[in-house]
């Protein structure tokens, strides 16, 4: 008798939370680690579908592309059910919203999945597309502009507070091809409905955070454009100016002309000389000073919206830091230690947070080969794909790693073409971070005990830098403890650096 085949055990991510968005242009599974205020996900896939290509010229779905989309969802349901993902949210926004036979989509869906289909209205869908933007950017300040295939959402958002908001079936599914056939009409038909929205043009406005696709799209290409040092759109911030003379110029392209770019697919071509004209119409109806492209919307502001009020508050930035140095670093306990310690050399708020993080960070790279672990450590942490950070913000956090492992950034090509995002007092500050950690780490070998048996004293007003060791139980200072100690006391400019024994 043949021996029964016995199953592979099924993989089981109960604390993960699967959402998966039926949009106008697109279907997108993402899986969620779990449900936290620092979002990463496991999985994403995405599917065109184009289910509002009807819309344009009718009220209606086209029925090939319900097929597709009834048999994407059902294909992504069974993904997030192999997986064991313990929570899966069915959304579906503008699309099916708006057509008549949406409701058929939605049952025909529901008998395939065994599982409800949540029909955002407009305000739902512009609220969670601006909780998507605070998510991944706290204290989000200005007007955000959530650009799908069925419509535009615009919203009001100050300090992280969602103000006014308006949805407008301004979609790039519903309007590409309008655009195509005629430019000028389009672009009279857009400043009329923007028109209608009557808080949009008041001024002064700070900020103005496009999200979408086609969006992201155009940030790209102008990454491209002006050889920006990182390619991240997360947080990409050009003067608004700037962008809007950029996305003119490609509203006024073709398709065909963009299809050939690398990182740009057809499909996406086919949509960005419109989204480039909205964009430019907005800016110029807005006013703002700066565009901040954010990587964060929908999907995100969704599971966001179900935290607890203080998870939704909580630094989103020293959560993502802190979780990455509780999978990758040696001793992620020692990270708080760490931080006290060096205390005396954080300065203000704003660097003693960014301090905080960094120490978060410090151990990343241990794996690494010893000859690259700086340089890797330095482009882990500015190419992180879920840190929520500014450019600035990371070019800081890679500068302060590097550092602590021993890199040279007058010769690292990488710390180099970092260095303008962060201006020469940033510049210094990483460097006194990373050079404090780096000597942190020879003191104690990640042990908080050890650390705490010394204390570094600095005084900026004289300039004196002090390590007192506690006596006998101190650990023993070695040739390569007080080589990093005077590494840290050149880039303090510390004039009488001395390390002391006693209590």
């Amino acid at each position: 008798m043949e021996p029964t085949a016995v199953p592979p055990p099924r993989p089981s991510h109960a604390r993960a939370v699967a959402v998966i968005d039926i949009g106008s242009n697109s279907i997108r599974l993402v899986i969620f680690d779990r449900l936290e205020n620092a979002l990463v996900p496991l999985y994403n896939e995405r599917v065109f579908c184009a289910l509002g290509r009807g819309l344009a010229s009718g009220a209606l779905l086209d029925g090939e592309a319900m097929q597709e989309a009834t048999g994407t969802v059902t294909r992504f349901a069974r993904l997030a059910e192999s997986l064991g993902v313990g929570d899966t949210e069915l959304i579906a926004t503008a699309a099916v919203r708006d057509a008549r036979n949406g409701p058929r989509l939605v049952m025909d869906i529901e008998a395939a999945c065994g599982a409800r289909v949540r029909v955002l209205d407009g305000t739902e869908e512009a609220r969670f597309s601006a909780l998507g933007v605070v998510a991944g950017m706290p204290g989000a300040t200005g007007i955000m502009g959530d650009l799908g295939g069925g419509s535009l959402e615009l919203v009001e958002i100050d300090c992280g507070r969602i103000g006014r908001q308006a949805t407008l079936p301004l979609g790039t599914v519903r309007m590409s091809d309008a655009c195509a056939e005629d430019p000028e009409e389009t672009g009279r038909r857009l400043r009329e409905a923007l028109s209608c929205v009557e808080w949009l043009g008041e001024r002064p406005r700070v900020n103005f955070y496009p999200v979408g696709g086609s969006w992201r799209a155009l940030a790209r290409l102008h990454i491209d454009r002006v050889d920006h040092p990182l390619h991240v759109i997360h947080d990409y911030a050009p003067p608004a100016s700037e962008i809007a003379k950029f996305a003119g110029s490609i509203s006024r392209l073709r398709p065909s002309a963009l299809g050939s770019t690398p990182g740009i697919s057809r499909r996406r071509a086919r949509h960005l000389p419109y989204a480039a004209l909205l964009l430019a119409d907005l800016l110029e109806t807005i006013g703002p000073r700066t565009v901040r492209f954010c990587s964060t919307g929908l999907r995100e502001g969704f599971v966001h919206s179900r935290l607890s009020a203080d998870d939704q508050s909580a630094d989103v930035l020293l959560s993502a830091a802190e979780a990455l140095g509780r999978r990758e670093a040696r001793f992620p306990e020692f990270a708080e230690a760490l931080f006290d310690w060096l205390a005396p050399l954080a300065g203000k708020k704003r660097w003693r947070r960014l301090a905080l993080a960094a120490c978060h960070l410090a151990d990343i790279s241990w794996r690494e080969h010893p000859e690259y672990r700086a340089e890797q450590g330095l482009l882990r942490v500015v190419r992180h794909n879920y840190l929520a950070a500014g450019h600035g913000e990371r070019a800081f956090l890679g500068l302060a790693v590097f550092g602590r492992y021993g890199g040279n950034a007058a010769a690292s090509a990488a710390a180099k073409r970092l260095g303008p995002l962060l201006g020469e007092d940033g510049r210094r500050r990483a460097e006194i971070l990373g050079r404090a950690m780096r000597l942190a780490y020879r003191l104690s070998a990640g042990s908080a005990e050890l650390l705490g048996r010394t204390r570094l004293k600095y005084r900026p007003d004289d300039g004196k830098l002090v390590l007192k060791l506690a006596g006998t139980e101190s650990p023993p200072v070695g040739g390569a403890v007080e080589q990093d100690f005077t590494a840290l006391a050149k880039a303090l400019g510390a004039t009488e650096p001395a390390i002391r024994a006693g209590a």
